[in-house]
């Protein structure tokens, strides 16, 4: 695996820190990098987690700012590829009204 490109899923799992009932943030965010990251885990092998700050808009039309968390996933196995079991549980984890996940294919290798 080591130095070979392929192409590969990359997931982007955008998920907002703020509880989807109250608006406000329940868990620190490094708290929260920590269970996010023991749920991760679970699933996969590797990942990336970065802090970010974001912006929602609610299904009541209500807009609030808040910490996020963008978890990055490489996927270089096929069967590992569905993410709905991970997206789910971090949903009620969090608490969450909805979370933003991007995938697409990408090259990459490990060097």
């Amino acid at each position: 695996m080591f130095g070979i490109e392929k192409k590969v899923t990359q997931h982007l799992v955008i998920l907002g820190l703020n509880d989807k009932i109250t608006k406000v943030q329940k868990l620190s965010t490094v708290e929260a990098y920590k269970v996010a990251s023991g749920i991760v885990a679970r699933y996969y092998d590797g990942f990336t987690i970065r802090e970010a700050h974001g912006c929602y808009k609610y299904e009541d039309g209500s807009v609030e700012f808040e910490e996020s968390l963008e978890i990055i996933i490489l996927v270089f196995d096929k069967h590992n590829d569905d993410i709905s079991g991970l997206t789910e549980e971090l949903k009620k984890v969090f608490n969450q009204e909805s979370i933003a996940l991007q995938t697409s294919k990408v090259t990459s290798r490990l060097v």
